[in-house]
């Protein structure tokens, strides 16, 4: 009897933790990610848990229709006042055990603990890296150390590392231990035609609309097109934030006439794309990757966005979208007059936008790589799961 329990135990397959870093009343970058992770997988080769640090109904759902169980306790960001809590490090240490964890995935560079707590198991743990944080100075605030610090701190932490493009993988990668993997969108569900009408787009930009993505910018292009080019319109998908809020005062207190309007919030990205048909991002910071713009490729919009960060990796210049130099308006409002002006242009550019997306960014690419790199770290920690 004993030898067909341990046969049993032997035969069941490797239990990976898919660890989130938030869980916000809006489904935005960090979450959409992790339910893009659980998704895709291998459920016939590795059982999922997930563990998020606050409820939200929304969230859970998303992430419940694909793994066996999800977990929710608090926890918070390390910094450098603060690297680790003992007490949250017990915590996740004990769902390890409880749950029999053979690999934990740390959705981010902001978590530390649950890192701490797979060390202290002895089983492999990664840190997809998301954040490009040289270059993004209130995010290096939060953690209270130098750039440079926070990095070799997840590199000394992490076993292994996976890095969400080019840009990102330069930053925190080691050799033999890091990865590059592309971030995926469901690339079906923005197959939809451009519908242009000639001189009249609408252009749009999509956040969470911190400060820190640009919205001012964008009001000012739309505040700039105005005079050249009164029927094109400029619409906002986002929350309403402070910052929103603060934008549109300012346009009501200097009286300023612009075809700008805030939309709000769409929960799903689809319909937000689909009342659109050029989209921008300015985001004030340098993107680690860029997923609204890799949506709107998808849907055959055009893509503006700054030469920084990863957007250089996602969008070829002149053939899905135009690259231009961080903030420069003018410009940016020159090429959505040429995509206004020539149509024709704008769909080829759409087509070519959504061929580039279907190659690099479709869940199907996203999920053979992802398991293979759980395979090649399973192997290589342990030979039992390979």
């Amino acid at each position: 009897m004993l030898s067909s329990i341990l046969r049993r135990a032997s035969a069941r397959k490797p239990r990976i933790a898919v660890i989130g870093h938030s869980a916000e009343a809006y489904l935005a970058g960090a979450e959409r990610s992790l339910v893009s992770i659980v998704a895709a997988i291998d459920r016939d080769r590795y059982d999922v848990c997930a563990v998020i640090p606050a409820t939200n109904a929304e969230y859970m759902q998303a992430i419940g229709r694909y793994t066996d169980a999800i977990e929710v306790f608090p926890y918070s960001w390390w910094s450098g006042a603060c690297p680790s809590k003992p007490e949250t490090i017990a915590r996740f240490a004990e769902f390890i055990r409880r749950r029999s964890i053979d690999l934990v995935h740390v959705n981010t560079i902001t978590l530390m603990d649950p890192l701490l707590a797979a060390r202290q198991a002895g089983i492999p743990c990664i840190v997809h890296a998301r954040e490009l944080i040289d270059q993004d100075d209130h995010l290096a605030g939060l953690f209270g150390l130098e750039p440079a610090e926070i990095i070799a701190r997840i590199r000394a932490t992490a076993n292994f590392i996976i890095a969400n493009s080019e840009a990102t993988h330069r930053l925190y990668g080691v050799q033999s231990r890091s990865f590059r993997l592309y971030n995926c969108i469901d690339v079906d569900a923005f197959d939809m035609a451009n519908e242009v009408k000639p001189g009249a787009l609408k252009i749009g930009i999509i956040s969470s609309n911190h400060p820190k993505k640009g919205i001012d910018a964008f009001v000012r292009l739309a505040a700039l097109a105005a005079s050249r080019r009164p029927e094109l319109e400029f619409i906002v998908f986002g929350p309403h934030t402070a910052h929103i809020e603060e934008l549109a005062q300012g346009l009501r207190r200097d009286n300023v006439q612009v075809n700008l309007r805030f939309a709000g919030y769409v929960a799903n990205p689809v319909e937000a794309v689909r009342q659109l048909n050029v989209v921008v991002s300015f985001s004030a910071v340098a993107e680690s990757f860029g997923r609204t713009l890799v949506e709107a490729m998808a849907a055959r919009r055009p893509v503006i966005a700054y030469d920084r960060g990863a957007v250089p990796e996602l969008v070829r210049h002149g053939i899905e979208g135009f690259v231009i130099p961080p903030f420069d308006i003018e410009r940016a409002l020159a090429h959505i007059e040429t995509l206004a002006d020539d149509p024709k242009r704008l769909i080829a550019m759409g087509k070519a936008g959504r061929t580039r997306a279907s190659a690099l960014f479709s869940p199907s690419v996203f999920a053979t790589e992802l398991n293979a790199i759980y395979r090649r770290i399973l192997a290589a920690t342990s030979g039992a799961h390979a």
